[in-house]
Formats: C-alpha cells, sequence, structure tokens
C-alpha cells in the first residue's frame, strides 16, 4: 500500500510541469529516502505506519519511527504550495 502511494506521489512529481528540473530531483530524492527507509520495516511495521498516518498520530509516528516521520515531514514541507 505504501508502495503504491509513493509511486502516485512520484508520477505527480515526475509530471508536474510546474516544477524545474532541481526541484523535481530534490522532491524525488526524498521519496527515495523514504522509500529506502520503509524497505526496513517489515509489512506489519509498514501497515502499522499507515494506520497512524491515516489515524493523524504524528506524534506515535515520530516517537515510534523517528526517520520514516522526519523524511515524510520534509517531503510534506517541500510539495506544500508547489500545486502538485
Amino acid at each position: 500500500m505504501l508502495d503504491h502511494t509513493l509511486q502516485k506521489i512520484e508520477d505527480v512529481l515526475t509530471s508536474a510541469p510546474g516544477l524545474t528540473e532541481d526541484k523535481k530531483q530534490q522532491l524525488l530524492g526524498l521519496v527515495a529516502e523514504l522509500k529506502h527507509e520503509l524497505s526496513h520495516l517489515s509489512e506489519t511495521e509498514q501497515d502499522n505506519v499507515l494506520k497512524v498516518v491515516k489515524s493523524n498520530q504524528l506524534e506515535v509516528l515520530e516517537l515510534s519511527y523517528p526517520r520514516v516521520f522526519a523524511l515524510a515531514k520534509d517531503l510534506s514541507v517541500a510539495v506544500s504550495g508547489l500545486g502538485v
């Protein structure tokens, strides 16, 4: 499920006409880092991350998976206001 979501994000970023090539690469790099970090988690842990995010319990995510939280936050901040 997370892989599918991250792939959709990559697709949107890749095809976003308003982004410079440098910005696209920066954002795609953040997605790649997030994918890499998630790849170290078991399927059950990935499901837990998704449940926590969906329930908006970000404090739990930050405490349980600090690196995932930091990357997701960085990506969110970077794309906010870009219109993607």
